[in-house]
C-alpha cells in the first residue's frame, strides 16, 4: 500500500489537464491543484499547523500542503478553546492561502515517500460524550478506509460530485481523496 501523497501524484500525472475541482468560477486542473499546494507549501514549510479556512478549496490545499511538508495537519472542525493548550507554529486561514498563492516563485512539490505506521492527521471527534478529544490517524489507517471508499463509490471521470462543506468537513477529506483517485471528477464546492 502506497501513501496518499504518492497515489495523488499518480493521478496528477495521469489526469494533468483534466478538472479535479470548480471552485466559485474557476475550473482546476490536476496540475492547477499541484502548482496550488506547492506554492501553499513554500510558505508552511517545517510548520506545526492549525487549518482553519472557510473556503473548501483553500482547506483542501491547506491540506495537501501539509501533507507535502510531512507535518501532521491539524483540522479546525472545533471552536479555538480546544487547541489552547497546544502551540501551533502556524495558524492558516483564506487570508494566508490567498496570499501563498500570488506567490510565482516556487518549485513543485518532489515526492519523498512515507512511513505508513507515523500519524498522518488528527481528527477531533466528539465521541459520546460531547467533549473533543483527539483522535490521531496513520498513513495505513487513513488510506485502508480511502480505499474502501474508492471501491465503495464506483466514481468514474463522468461523475459530479458535490460537496456542503459545512455539514461534513471531517468525512470530506476521505471523500476528496476518492475523488482524486477516480480520475477527474468534477468537484463542486460550496
Amino acid at each position: 500500500m502506497k501513501d496518499l501523497i504518492y497515489e495523488f501524484l499518480e493521478a496528477i500525472n495521469k489526469y494533468k489537464d483534466t478538472i479535479l475541482f470548480v471552485n466559485k468560477d474557476r475550473e482546476i486542473s490536476y496540475n492547477d491543484f499541484y502548482n496550488d499546494a506547492s506554492r501553499v507549501l513554500k510558505h508552511i514549510n517545517g510548520y506545526k499547523v492549525l487549518i482553519k479556512c472557510q473556503d473548501k478549496y483553500n482547506y483542501i490545499l491547506a491540506f495537501t500542503a501539509s501533507l507535502f511538508n510531512h507535518s501532521m495537519p491539524f483540522l479546525s472542525n472545533y471552536e479555538s478553546h480546544v487547541f489552547d493548550n497546544y502551540k501551533f507554529d502556524l495558524i492558516i486561514d483564506d487570508d494566508f492561502i490567498n496570499e501563498a498563492l500570488k506567490d510565482n516563485d516556487y518549485k513543485l512539490y518532489k515526492y519523498s515517500e512515507f512511513d505508513m505506521n507515523e500519524p498522518m492527521i488528527v481528527l477531533l471527534s466528539s465521541g459520546t460524550t460531547a467533549t473533543p478529544k483527539p483522535v490521531v490517524l496513520t498513513h495505513k489507517c487513513f488510506m485502508t478506509n480511502h480505499h474502501s471508499a474508492t471501491k465503495a463509490s464506483c466514481l468514474t471521470p463522468d461523475y459530479t460530485y458535490v460537496s456542503i462543506f459545512q455539514y461534513h468537513r471531517r468525512r470530506t477529506m476521505s471523500r476528496n481523496k476518492t475523488v482524486y483517485k477516480s480520475g477527474g471528477c468534477r468537484h463542486k464546492s460550496g
